[in-house]
């Protein structure tokens, strides 16, 4: 395995292994939502047909309060993204995975029907990823973040949003909150991610970053180096609800996991509503591990980003359509 592995994204066996009982978990989480449609739950099918978003995959009823899913493959502009959103209320979580085996939506299995029955959750595959179709080469955090927002709209999920990355895309969600400003990202957690500084310090200490060609390494063709500047040069992180959750369990490298405490409790004072959060019996896919803390972390960050929209004055609709 490259030193950068445990960092960036995890190129290993257990890897695949848990990719695959990812996959098995989610498998059966459509095929709920396939059962009930056989029960006669058409008329919502319909009616989310008839809005002219979705391709090639058919919607479906399942999970969070007998809220339609969305789920199909959407055009951002010359290439479709894979997008499935459960649930409803709001905020809307939206969750970005890692880079390499384990790196797709299916990484999220374990946590989204949980966090359904608290609010609308949505998952989706980057470009070249799971089902999505391949980008514009190389890719990098901006062109990312432009995917997403671009693919959010035409799914017609509106705001506001609690954005939630693992592993390599921490860079890319914390792109979207600096240049959101905190006026449509009203909270953020990010588990076990990678800071943008550490790919300078990578290459102080001539750690190599694998560049967008290596495909084997850097299987989504990344940009890593630009992507990190790109966030290092946005506007600073703004004062919203954060949760930073960092894996317990050591690398086996004594001087990088020191690196990576100190740096993931930097991440966690961006915001001076921030809090570091140390998964104990977790490795790097804590959302596997440990998935319950991951739940409890986001359902956190909707409750604070509820309470901070009341005393606003505005209006934040849980499952229930109630004030929280």
């Amino acid at each position: 395995m490259a030193r950068w592995s445990p960092f960036l994204g995890s190129h290993s066996r257990a890897g695949r292994q848990q990719r695959a009982t990812r996959r098995r978990l989610d498998d059966a989480f459509s095929a709920a939502g396939t059962a009930m449609r056989r029960l006669g739950l058409v008329g919502v099918a319909l009616m989310v047909a008839f809005a002219g978003t979705l391709v090639g995959v058919a919607p479906a009823v399942a999970g969070g309060r007998g809220a339609p899913v969305i789920e199909g493959l959407f055009d951002v502009g010359g290439h479709r993204l894979y997008l499935r959103c459960t649930g409803q209320g709001t905020p809307a979580v939206v969750m970005d995975h890692s880079l390499g085996d384990g790196g797709d939506s299916t990484t999220w299995s374990a946590v989204e029907p949980s966090i359904a029955h608290h609010t609308r959750v949505c998952v989706y595959d980057r470009a070249g990823v799971g089902r999505s179709d391949p980008g514009p080469f190389p890719r990098t955090s901006q062109l990312m973040v432009d995917d997403l927002t671009t693919l959010l709209r035409v799914a017609d999920i509106p705001g506001p949003y609690v954005a939630v990355a693992h592993s390599i895309a921490g860079l890319n969600v914390q792109l979207l909150a600096r240049q959101d400003g905190g006026h449509n990202v009203v909270g953020v957690v990010l588990i076990d991610t990678t800071p943008p500084e550490l790919i300078a310090i990578y290459d102080e200490l001539g750690i190599p970053i694998p560049p967008p060609e290596d495909r084997v390494e850097n299987p989504e063709g990344i940009d890593i180096r630009l992507s990190a500047a790109q966030v290092l040069a946005a506007p600073p992180f703004p004062p919203i609800p954060l949760l930073v959750l960092m894996r317990g369990i050591p690398s086996g490298d004594p001087f990088l996991d020191d690196l990576w405490q100190q740096l993931q409790l930097a991440q966690s004072q961006l915001s001076p509503a921030g809090r570091l959060i140390v998964a104990r019996n977790s490795g790097h896919f804590i959302q596997i591990d440990q998935p319950k803390l991951v739940v409890r972390a986001i359902v956190e960050v909707v409750a604070r980003a509820r309470h901070n929209a009341l005393d606003a004055g505005l209006r934040i609709d849980s499952p229930q359509g109630e004030l929280r």
